[in-house]
């Protein structure tokens, strides 16, 4: 487990780890967007938004000017909706067993599972191991405590099915915990489309705190101690340091940009810096070295949805790293 150390805001410049904030906090900044604001006054001379033609047209058009790319997930579909659950999200993705989330199932209808999980039965589904939940029900709760006016980030749990005869990880039903309402294909389209985006917005906002403590602040003590302990010549030293560039200055960065009040991040997203921050020590209370990736796997039993990046392309990099530095 790890203890939350917000280290020195300053630090003299004959430090080791000065040395390296700066020349990662160098490279960081190259890669910041300077057209924010253009993009921003761009975006508001389209206003109202209304469809999602709208948005489309508005992207592609920004695209045109070179001040950005157009985004990539412009695809609202089922397919698309959980092919990233597949790839960039997903990230607390589990087997669902037989008595589980019964509440949020008991009532979805058998031929919703025949087109959806390829299973007649909720019951089949359960006993071929092709459920799975991504539960973000009480994630709601981190919601930016100064401004629920105006943000709003559901407690919400997502349902998928790894349909094998269609080789695509499916959306079968989401609930919204807090009006206990379950929302499937059946429902309007527009319902559905909102509940979708209802259970992205939260993920999102879960996925960023948890890929922050777990891929950078995880890593940072071990960072330190190759910095003392190794030479810089030594070929692990080589491995990590490339591993862990610029590790310390998104930590500094995170603490100027995500975690304090008054910045785009804070006024934008809906945790908020407040939020963030309670999301970050949450992640704090689970996070430990000894959850490595065969093991976080493992407890979710992701061997059952072979197509999981972690399971096609993760363990091929533990295994190889593993084997590099025995």
């Amino acid at each position: 487990m790890f203890v939350l150390n917000p280290g020195p805001e300053v630090s003299t410049e004959w430090m080791l780890y000065f040395e390296h904030l700066v020349k990662q906090a160098t490279a960081l900044t190259a890669t910041t967007n300077f057209n924010a604001s253009k993009v921003q006054t761009f975006l508001e001379d389209r206003l109202p938004l209304r469809v999602e033609a709208d948005f489309q047209r508005a992207y592609k058009e920004l695209a045109d000017t070179g001040m950005m790319p157009a985004p990539l997930a412009l695809d609202s579909s089922d397919e698309n909706f959980s092919a990233m659950r597949l790839s960039i999200l997903g990230n607390n993705l589990k087997l669902v067993h037989a008595g589980e989330y019964a509440d949020y199932l008991w009532d979805i209808p058998c031929p919703l599972f025949q087109d959806v999980c390829g299973e007649p039965t909720l019951e089949s589904t359960l006993s071929s191991h092709k459920l799975f939940v991504a539960d973000l029900s009480d994630y709601g709760e981190l919601t930016d405590e100064a401004s629920t006016d105006s943000k709003y980030i559901p407690n919400v749990v997502g349902f998928f099915c790894n349909n094998i005869k269609k080789r695509q990880l499916l959306p079968l039903a989401i609930t919204l915990v807090d009006s206990k309402l379950t929302y499937t294909k059946a429902d309007s389209r527009g319902e559905w489309q909102l509940a979708k985006m209802a259970f992205h917005a939260t993920e999102v906002n879960f996925q960023q705190m948890r890929h922050f403590v777990e891929t950078h602040l995880v890593s940072v003590p071990v960072q330190v101690e190759m910095m003392r302990s190794l030479a810089t010549e030594h070929p692990i030293y080589a491995l990590l340091d490339y591993h862990f560039f610029a590790d310390f200055g998104m930590e500094y960065f995170a603490r100027r940009e995500l975690l304090s009040p008054g910045t785009p991040y804070d006024l934008v997203t809906g945790y908020g810096a407040t939020g963030s921050l309670r999301a970050v020590v949450r992640e704090f209370e689970t996070t430990s070295i000894a959850l490595d990736l065969p093991t976080d796997l493992a407890a979710r039993e992701m061997e059952f949805l072979p197509d999981y990046r972690l399971n096609r392309y993760g363990t091929k990099y533990y295994d190889a790293i593993k084997t590099f530095v025995r």
